[in-house]
C-alpha cells in the first residue's frame, strides 16, 4: 500500500511539473504573439496563467519536500524529484518573465526591431523543446536546446546594438527605447532559465550535472 502510495505521488508530480511545463508554454507564446502586434488580450491571459502557475508550484514544492522528507527515494527517483524543485523555480520564472515583456510591449501594434522578434521566436521554440525533453526522457534534446542560447545572445547583443541606434537618431525615442531594451533583457534571461531546465533533464536521466556552458559567460541563473 505504502509503495502504490509513493508510486501515485511520483506521477502526481510528473503531471504537475508537465502542466508547469505547458503553462509556460502558453505564457511565452503570448508574450510572442504582444511582440508581434497579434494579440490584443496577452495581458489579460497571461494573467490568468500566472495564478494557475503559484499554485501548481506550491503543489510541486510541498509534493518534493514530502517525498523526500516521508520515503526517503533513492538513486533515479531522488533525482527526479530534485529536478522537479529546480523546473518549478524556472518554469516559474519564465512565466513571471513572459508577463513582464506582456506589460512592456502593452499598448504597441507591434514591436519594430526585427531582432527582438527573432529573438521571441528562439526564446519561444526553446521553451517548447527543453519541456518536449522532460516529457520524453530526451537528453540530446536537452543538449540541443542548451547549444542554441548562444543564438539567443546574439540576437540580444544585434536587439541592443538596434535600440541604441534607435535612441542616437532620436533621442526622444528614449523612453519607447528603455521598454524594448527590457524586452529583449527578459528574453535573453528565458533563454537561461530554459538552459537551467535542460541541465536538470540531463541531471534526472543520467545522475550527472554537466552544468553545460551556455551563452557568453556561460552564467547560470538563479
Amino acid at each position: 500500500m505504502l509503495r502504490k502510495n509513493y508510486d501515485s505521488e511520483l506521477a502526481e508530480l510528473n503531471e504537475n511539473v508537465t502542466r508547469m511545463g505547458k503553462l509556460s508554454e502558453e505564457a511565452i507564446l503570448s508574450a510572442l504573439k504582444a511582440v508581434k502586434g497579434e494579440d490584443d488580450n496577452a495581458k489579460e491571459h497571461v494573467d490568468a496563467l500566472a495564478v494557475e502557475f503559484d499554485s501548481k508550484k506550491r503543489e510541486v514544492e510541498n509534493t518534493c519536500i514530502r517525498l523526500i522528507l516521508t520515503q526517503q527515494p533513492v538513486a533515479s527517483d531522488l533525482r527526479f524529484i530534485s529536478a522537479a524543485l529546480k523546473f518549478a523555480t524556472d518554469l516559474h520564472r519564465i512565466g513571471i518573465s513572459s508577463a513582464d515583456i506582456v506589460d512592456c510591449v502593452s499598448g504597441r501594434k507591434g514591436v519594430e526591431i526585427p531582432n527582438i522578434v527573432a529573438e521571441a521566436n528562439e526564446a519561444a521554440e526553446m521553451v517548447s523543446d527543453s519541456i518536449k525533453a522532460f516529457v520524453e526522457h530526451n537528453v540530446d534534446l536537452a543538449r540541443s536546446v542548451i547549444a542554441r542560447d548562444d543564438k539567443v545572445d546574439a540576437l540580444y547583443q544585434n536587439a541592443k546594438a538596434s535600440i541604441i541606434n534607435m535612441i542616437t537618431e532620436n533621442p526622444s525615442n528614449g523612453s519607447s527605447a528603455l521598454e524594448l531594451m527590457n524586452v529583449a533583457k527578459y528574453l535573453e534571461r528565458i533563454g537561461d532559465h530554459v538552459c537551467n531546465i535542460a541541465e536538470w533533464v540531463i541531471f534526472a536521466e543520467t545522475g550527472i550535472h554537466e552544468d553545460i556552458p551556455h551563452g557568453k559567460g556561460a552564467k547560470k541563473t538563479v
